[in-house]
């Protein structure tokens, strides 16, 4: 079976059955040299565009789709964990500026009850980062020695205040 049609450029279009396979075959011929060269032209013209707006095309609208529906989760997941690690780096500044401020009080002073204040503070702390990391995180770790250090500060300080007490007592 087999028909021919005039198509849009002057081209013979033959449509033709084929028994082999069961599929159609749409052959083109041309009619005259010159429309055969510009119906090259137009299909090169139609591959440099759609090559320059590959994904743009209506027809790319529901590959399109799909991407974004498929990125979605993955913004999602992405805004969370910067948001938490936002949160984590304003819990750390806090604490940071708390021992700063322990640090420099304990500079200046060597009163057992500053100390012994600055000690619970360092605790406190303590006890609130163990809430979010691990042992081994570094700002555990480094609490951890601060308080160390604190407390041979404290009790340096309490054996130099019982040593000015006995020799006050038997002076």
């Amino acid at each position: 079976m087999r028909s021919d049609h005039v198509g849009i450029y002057g081209i013979k279009l033959t449509h033709s059955a084929t028994t082999g396979g069961g599929h159609d075959a749409i052959l083109g011929q041309a009619t005259g040299g010159s429309q055969g060269s510009r119906l090259d032209d137009q299909g090169a013209k139609l591959a440099a565009f759609q090559r320059r707006y590959i994904g743009e095309l209506p027809e790319d609208d529901k590959t399109n789709l799909t991407l974004l529906m498929g990125m979605s989760p993955q913004l999602e997941v992405a805004s969370q964990a910067l948001n938490q690690a936002r949160q984590d780096k304003v819990f750390t500044e806090s604490l940071l500026s708390q021992q700063l401020a322990a640090l420099d009080s304990s500079k200046e002073t060597k009163n057992p009850q500053t100390l012994e204040q600055q000690l619970r503070s360092l605790r406190n702390q303590l006890q609130s980062l163990e809430g979010h990391y691990t042992e081994h995180h570094p700002d555990v770790v480094k609490l951890k020695d601060d308080i160390a250090e604190l407390q041979k500060k404290l009790e340096d300080a309490s054996a130099h205040v019982q040593m000015t007490r006995m020799n006050r007592g038997s002076g």
